[in-house]
């Protein structure tokens, strides 16, 4: 141990795994480590007599005079790892999702390749950007470009300026610069500006679809290339590895082969290290990649893309498990960069920011997307069609989904869609299939058979009930039970011997297909493309997938079914969707009308009046028995005595604990409990929850302690 008076002082973050450890550690940098040490360079430290990974968060003179301190034991390479941007960008995120800095870095930055790190760095082409012919649009911009509100995330900041959207461009225009609102989204970013928008992508394949309003790589190739004439960088995020090489693939095809950086956890660890680093050294401009590249270190950045923004697949599975959509909004918001959000559906967190105004709308006008897109039908939706067919609405596969089975087939492939195989259905009445829920707290039942008939637990209060009768109807009668992709691909194939039937699920994924005439029987997530688009789609057991536990399942759902509309070829080439399921439900009025987006702000309404996510923050506390029991115990004493925990939001609603399925293979009892406030008291939760998860650590208390916030799709 040396004295700190006049020797240079490293700040850094120790890769400790405890959470009351989530703050800077000062250490001594030796005379000869001096020249090495720069912030974000990777270090060895000895914390508590252990030798730990560290990362260089700041270097100054910054101490207390003769206080005591060690010295840094190795500069594992001289190469910094992050950048002070990442690094702020780091911590917000981490204090947003109650989570530690060591967490999101861990999330952030690649796994070092030694090798690729001390090779030669290659040369890296510079993006040229697309010749644009949009002219400057008369009338108001887009939004405003100023930072807004302290927390997007959680607030969503007005702005000025109309959320509807205008009419279509001329057709000299195509992509998301064929429509008004979009034309101007991107002459914003060309002149270095920061709009925010929604760009709903018509749900359209094929040639029908003459100005590209369908094609999603399109415009964000648009983006980009306006970011690039800005003199600024862009930064691209999608779902999955086959969508990322899709936008990569038509971002160098426009500006030029080799000028995109692609990072995904399928890359080699050579590869991804490769274009992390020409990212962090400033050579690559665009990065295109899944979630965790949402945090790429990229200086000067002009815009964020997200495509699929209402994909669950952007949920992180690790902690602080933040997403993709809200990463990009904080992000957007700190580095005054433009936002870009894109989906064929419309998630409610999405709806939310373009009621207050934070984004705007760009859409297509509705008769242009009448004319396009393929006309979606429900079996049984009128009297005509049940005196037809009178077992239209019983049977799951009607008449009318065989017809358009048979037709599609005559004109290429066509695409059968079946609930995932697995799910759990949530009980509901046999007789009028209304979903049961909990008649305390409105939370999804459980059901479970026992010697005296069947057993409904709530999942989210715990509440039992025994003698339950449907409040609609009247009947007791309990329905449940879901049929497998495999089964249908076996009926379909014996009532179509003639054609071939391909079986595509989670567990052996067919990416492409042909033009030529095949049945596709996927579940949701593995629809293999069409060269030329699919004839026909149909999609099956959407009761089932309606009847899904938890609060998002709808979401997903619909999300999911305007997806199965975009894989069909446009209304003038003849394409069609039958929808097999309740005509009179929300959600599948929303796939007739297409209109995701009015169906989110109903959804949204319904969520503000009943109190659920986004009016209201819910973070869910999991693990063992005694840890979750303990932490909700600290959480309710603190909302009831303001002194015991600073900070504590003035009003917590928690739900539970209840007992959840033990995912871990060990005997140990696992708990839940799901925590409210007002959404205007986010950051206070955050803060506490961070603080109950840290004296968790802290005192070394057995057993696993899991937080989560914006938790509602676990609710």
């Amino acid at each position: 141990m040396v004295t700190s008076d006049e020797q240079w002082v490293a700040h850094v973050c120790v890769a400790s795994g405890l959470a009351h450890l989530d703050r800077p550690f000062d250490y001594l940098v030796p005379d000869d480590l001096v020249e090495q040490v720069s912030v974000g360079v990777r270090v060895r430290v000895r914390l508590a007599g252990r030798l730990c990974d560290a990362i260089v968060l700041a270097v100054d003179h910054d101490h207390i005079a003769g206080m005591q301190l060690a010295n840094l034991e190795k500069v594992v390479s001289a190469q910094p790892v992050t950048t002070v941007e990442q690094l702020r960008l780091a911590r917000v995120v981490a204090d947003h999702y109650a989570g530690t800095l060591e967490d999101v870095l861990r999330w952030a930055i690649p796994t070092r390749h030694a090798r690729t790190e001390a090779a030669t760095p290659p040369e890296w082409p510079q993006p040229r950007p697309l010749e644009s012919d949009v002219p400057a649009p008369d009338g108001p911009q887009l939004t405003t470009t100023g930072p807004g509100a302290h927390d997007p995330v959680a607030t969503g900041p007005h702005v000025t300026g109309s959320a509807e959207p205008r009419s279509v461009a001329t057709r000299e225009t195509s992509g998301m610069a064929a429509i008004e609102r979009g034309a101007q989204f991107l002459t914003q970013v060309r002149a270095g500006e920061s709009p925010r928008g929604f760009w709903r992508v018509t749900p359209v394949s094929g040639p029908a679809d003459e100005l590209a309003l369908g094609s999603w790589t399109l415009g964000l190739c648009q983006a980009v290339s306006a970011a690039v004439v800005s003199g600024r960088t862009a930064l691209c995020c999608a779902p999955t590895v086959e969508e990322v090489d899709e936008l990569a693939e038509t971002l160098e095809s426009q500006l030029g082969p080799g000028t995109v950086a692609r990072l995904h956890a399928e890359q080699s660890t050579a590869a991804r290290w490769r274009n992390y680093l020409a990212v962090l050294r400033g050579q690559a401009r665009i990065v295109v990649g899944t979630r965790s590249a949402v945090m790429a270190p990229l200086r000067d950045l002009g815009v964020i893309c997200v495509w699929g923004e209402g994909s669950d697949v952007h949920d992180e599975q690790r902690a602080p498990y933040p997403n993709t959509r809200d990463v990009a909004a904080l992000r957007a918001h700190t580095e005054h960069a433009a936002l870009l959000l894109a989906d064929h559906g419309c998630s409610v967190p999405v709806a939310r920011w373009l009621e207050s105004g934070w984004l705007a709308l760009i859409q297509a006008d509705r008769g242009t997307e009448r004319r396009l897109c393929a006309p979606v039908r429900v079996p049984g939706d009128s009297d005509v069609a049940l005196a037809r067919d009178p077992l239209a609405t019983s049977v799951r596969i009607p008449d009318l989904a065989l017809q358009t089975i048979r037709a599609g087939l005559a004109q290429g492939p066509v695409l059968v869609q079946v609930a995932r195989t697995g799910d759990l259905v949530r009980p509901s009445c046999d007789r009028c299939r209304t979903p049961i829920v909990c008649s305390s707290c409105g939370g999804p039942m459980h059901a479970r058979r026992t010697t005296d008939g069947t057993e409904l637990t709530c999942q989210w209060c715990g509440q039992k009930q025994t003698d339950w009768s449907c409040a609609t109807c009247g009947a007791t009668t309990i329905r449940s039970g879901l049929v497998g992709a495999s089964t249908t691909a076996e009926q379909l194939g014996q009532a179509f011997p003639d054609t071939t039937v391909v079986d595509s699920s989670s567990d052996h994924v067919t990416t492409t297909i042909g033009t030529q005439p095949v049945l596709v029987v996927c579940t949701p997530g593995a629809e293999p493309r069409s060269e030329s688009g699919y004839a026909a789609a149909v999609v099956l057991d959407a009761t089932s997938a309606l009847e899904r536990p938890g609060l998002t399942s709808v979401e997903q759902t619909v999300d999911r079914w305007f997806h199965v509309v975009s894989l069909v070829r446009g209304a003038p080439e003849g394409g069609r969707v039958v929808l097999v399921g309740p005509t009179g439900n929300r959600a599948v009025q929303a796939l007739i009308r297409n209109d995701p987006v009015g169906w989110a702000r109903r959804e949204l309404a319904d969520r503000l009046e009943a109190g659920f996510p986004p009016a209201t923050c819910a973070a869910i506390i999991s693990g063992s028995d005694q840890a979750v029991q303990a932490a909700v115990e600290q959480l309710c004493a603190a909302s009831s005595d303001a002194t015991t925990l600073t900070g504590t939001p003035a009003h917590v609603d928690v739900l539970g604990p209840v007992p959840i399925p033990n995912r871990h293979g060990d005997d140990e009892p696992r708990l839940q409990a799901i925590v409210r406030t007002p959404a205007s008291e986010a950051a206070s939760l955050a803060t506490i929850l961070a603080h109950l998860r840290a004296q968790h650590t802290m005192i070394r208390a057995e057993g696993t302690l899991r937080i989560r916030m914006d938790g509602a799709t676990e609710i």
